[in-house]
């Protein structure tokens, strides 16, 4: 005689162990794509703030540049008793100034 065994059981639960590793497996695909994206979107902001940074740094310098000006020979002092201030150019009358 031939012995049978009863395997409509064991599919379902292979069936079920399957369905719950690919959970597992997409779950964490979307966790990952998300976190992704979260960070690729902060770093275009931030690149983007820099960029608006140094523009708008170098405009004093663009319009220094434009009038003939060189920041680097200057030195500026601050009068803050009589709110004046005094840029100094080498070899140059000094140019004054008040705060208002």
């Amino acid at each position: 005689m031939r012995a049978t065994h009863n395997t409509s059981g064991q599919t379902i639960v292979e069936l079920i162990v399957v369905i719950g590793v690919a959970m597992v497996i997409v779950t964490a695909l979307i966790v990952s794509s998300t976190a992704s994206l979260r960070s690729s979107q902060y770093s275009k902001a931030k690149s983007q703030a820099t960029k608006y940074a140094q523009e708008g740094m170098g405009l004093p310098v663009h319009f220094a540049i434009k009038a003939g000006i060189h920041f680097l020979a200057w030195a500026i002092r601050r009068r803050a008793k009589f709110g004046a201030w005094i840029v100094q150019r080498p070899g140059r009358q000094p140019w004054v100034g008040t705060a208002r």
